[in-house]
């Protein structure tokens, strides 16, 4: 084996404390923004140290997992929202950011640094109403070596969710039929230093779904 995990009897549980502030204004009687910021700070992050020696000529690196780091998550949501009779229209940009203190080993990703979207709402009488969502997200970047790997995936990526809604019965039913992700196929396979999906994960999801309510 070339590489080896090794575990340890010592680790403690991560922490987490948040701080999060949010405002709300009305702009003009039909125009509203709203306004999110927070902060995270983690504490023990869970990751692993590596060494590396020669076994009979060949390099064998072990990992050891314990708690190894800490790291500050911050981020801010704006979103600017328009209310029509029928509908309802929004547009929201939302910066994540998350830096750790040392250059730790994490098997993970961090935050897509940028996203920016659009919603939308119609009414369409007789109970009928449609519902857009449109998402673009940024390179989200690989926390392996402390985010110092210059490779970083997922690349950039376009979301849009579209549902057509149907309810009856005095609003106490309602059948929805929607496609989830419809610029997306598949995710395929892909292979980075440390970051590895041996397999393809799906993209667009044709869904259906019935809710009643008894009284």
């Amino acid at each position: 084996y070339l590489f080896n995990y090794q575990g340890t009897t010592n680790v403690k549980n991560e922490e987490t404390w948040s701080l999060e502030t949010g405002y709300t204004a009305k702009l003009l009687k039909t125009l509203t923004l709203l306004l999110n910021a927070y902060f995270q700070r983690f504490e023990d992050m869970v990751g692993y140290t590596t060494t590396t020696s020669l076994v009979g000529g060949l390099p064998v690196s072990s990992g050891t997992i314990g708690n190894i780091d800490a790291a500050d998550s911050y981020g801010v949501e704006i979103e600017l929202k328009k209310t029509f009779t029928q509908a309802i229209f929004s547009t929201w940009y939302a910066y994540n950011g998350f830096d750790a203190d040392s250059l730790g080993r994490f098997r993970a990703y961090g935050p897509a640094r940028h996203k920016i979207g659009l919603r939308g709402r119609l009414q369409c009488g007789r109970g009928w109403t449609l519902n857009s969502n449109y998402r673009y997200t940024n390179t989200t970047p690989s926390l392996v070596g402390g985010g110092s790997v210059p490779a970083k995936i997922p690349h950039a990526n376009h979301r849009l969710d579209l549902t057509v809604i149907k309810s009856f019965n005095e609003e106490r039913g309602e059948w929805v039929l929607g496609v989830s992700d419809i610029c997306n196929e598949t995710n395929g396979p892909h292979l980075g230093l440390s970051d590895l999906t041996g397999h393809e994960t799906p993209g667009r999801i044709i869904f259906t779904r019935m809710r009643y309510k008894f009284q």
